[in-house]
This record gives C-alpha cells, sequence and structure tokens, in this order.
C-alpha cells in the first residue's frame, strides 16, 4: 500500500497524471451525457502535471517542456473528441491558467542575475527574539507566518500591555533590513496606500479582511519564500510580477471568431464574459468584467 501511495504521489510530478485526467474526463462526458441536450453542462478541468513539475524542476527544465509538449497532445486529443462526439460549434471551450512562474534561483545566480530565496520558515523566530529583544516581554505573539504574511495574537499582546501598531512597526522594521524583502506593511496601510504606489493594487486584491495577516512582505522581483520544498533548485509563485500574473487566456468554438487582442484581462473576467454569452446573471461574487472583444 507504501509502494503505491508513491506510486500516486510521484504520478502528479510527470505528464501521464494529466493524461489520466483527460481519460477521467472523456469518461465522464460519456456516462453522464454530457452536452446531450439542449441545457447546457459545465466541465472544469485541471491540468495540474505542469504546475507540480515545474515547481520541482524548473520553468524552463527539459521535464517541463515534455510535460506541456504531452499537455498540448493531450489538448488535441480532447478537443478532437469534442468535436466528433458534440460538433465544434456546440462547445465552447477556454484555457487559461492560474498563476505563472519564476525562474529557478539557481539558475539566475548561475547567469549573475540577483535572485534568493528567502527563509520563511525561520522568520518566526527571528521576529521572536526581536521582539524580547525591544519589548523585554517573553510572550508567543505570533501566531503564524505563512505565505509571506505574518499573524499576531491580540489577545497575547493585550494580556502583555503591548500595542500592536509597536510591534508591527518593529516587524517591519526587522523585514526592511533582510535581503530579498521589496517592502512590508500593515494591513491597515495596505489598505491606505494609493493605487499608484508599486504593486500594490495586486497585493489588495489577494487580500482578505477577515483571513489575511496583521503584516504582509513582498520579495525583490526572482526570490521566493519556499525554502521547505523546492529552495534553490525548484521554483514557485505568489508574487506580483509579470512572471507570476502574466498568463494565457484561449477562447474556441461556440461563437467564437478568429482573432487576438493584446488588450489587458483578467482571469476573473472569464465568469462574467461566460453569462453574457449565455445570457444569464453572473455569479454573485463577481467582480470581472465582461470581454468586450470576445463579444463583437
Amino acid at each position: 500500500a507504501t509502494g503505491e501511495i508513491s506510486f500516486v504521489r510521484t504520478l502528479r510530478y510527470t505528464p501521464f497524471g494529466n493524461t489520466l485526467t483527460l481519460d477521467f474526463a472523456m469518461a465522464a462526458i460519456d456516462n453522464m451525457g454530457l452536452g446531450a441536450d439542449e441545457v447546457p453542462d459545465f466541465l472544469c478541468l485541471s491540468f495540474s502535471s505542469t504546475d507540480y513539475c515545474a515547481h520541482q524542476f524548473g520553468i524552463h527544465a527539459i521535464e517541463t517542456q515534455d510535460t506541456y509538449l504531452r499537455l498540448d497532445a493531450e489538448i488535441e486529443r480532447l478537443l478532437k473528441f469534442l468535436d466528433e462526439k458534440c460538433g465544434r460549434d456546440n462547445v465552447l471551450v477556454f484555457l487559461t491558467a492560474d498563476h505563472g512562474g519564476a525562474e529557478t534561483p539557481m539558475h539566475l545566480l548561475d547567469l549573475k542575475t540577483p535572485a534568493g530565496v528567502f527563509e520563511e520558515t525561520k522568520l518566526e523566530d527571528a521576529l521572536a527574539a526581536q521582539i524580547k529583544q525591544s519589548t523585554g516581554r517573553m510572550g508567543d505573539y505570533i501566531l503564524e507566518v505563512n505565505n509571506q504574511q505574518i499573524w499576531l495574537d491580540r489577545k497575547a499582546l493585550r494580556r502583555d500591555g503591548l500595542e500592536q501598531a509597536d510591534v508591527e512597526t518593529l516587524i517591519i522594521n526587522h523585514l526592511r533590513s533582510l535581503p530579498g524583502v521589496y517592502d512590508a506593511f500593515t494591513r491597515a496601510e495596505l489598505m491606505r496606500l494609493p493605487a499608484e504606489y508599486p504593486f500594490v493594487a495586486e497585493t489588495r486584491r489577494g487580500f482578505h479582511p477577515r483571513r489575511s495577516g496583521d503584516v504582509l512582505y513582498q520579495l525583490d522581483p526572482a526570490w521566493h519564500a519556499d525554502d521547505r520544498y523546492f529552495k534553490t533548485g525548484g521554483t514557485t509563485h505568489g508574487s506580483p510580477y509579470a512572471y507570476d500574473t502574466h498568463v494565457p487566456l484561449l477562447w474556441h468554438g461556440w461563437r467564437v471568431r478568429r482573432g487576438e487582442t493584446h488588450a489587458p484581462v483578467s482571469i476573473t473576467d472569464i465568469a462574467p464574459t461566460l453569462a453574457a454569452m449565455l445570457r444569464i446573471m453572473e455569479p454573485n461574487g463577481t467582480t470581472g468584467q465582461v470581454i468586450q472583444d470576445l463579444l463583437r
């Protein structure tokens, strides 16, 4: 059983995870009768082997290139299947991604390009020591450090008579002194900064008022904070830089005319665009806009 679990876990790092995903999808279309009547059906596929492979080996690795080449063949297999099953004019397909990916830090360092891995797993202990040294208090005031955010224990701060704003200032000053840190700010500062402040709009779009941290920090370009898994030999995502946020968006099939545009759009525009094409109400949490170029 242990060997089988290990095999399944390894499979996702190979192109064949995508192959099995498509096999399941085609079986679902056949056995659930998708597209068999006049009521539209929606099927969402996540081909995630490219994600796992690029995390492990980097975005330009031979393994990643091979995974994308094989994914291209799988998409061809899917489109041919849909054409034969439903007809091209009866199927609408869109293809996009949830993020891009950074260059592998070791590769950039070999090219004498500034890059690095920020040691986020060591940050909590360093900040706790800084707070203790500055305040003389021994409490455990940090709940979590993760995803370039820091959550404070507000009850513990109040109990020991510490002002949250003072502790946040200590943390921000320490962060700004560390290699690889571009900027740091509190959640309140994030919401007050003007939209033209570098990368603040992108950071705000990833902020949740009830769940995000009390202090957030942004790393320099080509730096990432995954010092636990992929380190300098792999890569990750989560920054506001173009290599992370620039992804493709392709449409094919029903009511889609040939064309292209370089006007900026967002993947959040997909849902309201689909709703407009189907002449239905957009989802209640929609923040995107209808892509007008597609509907002209």
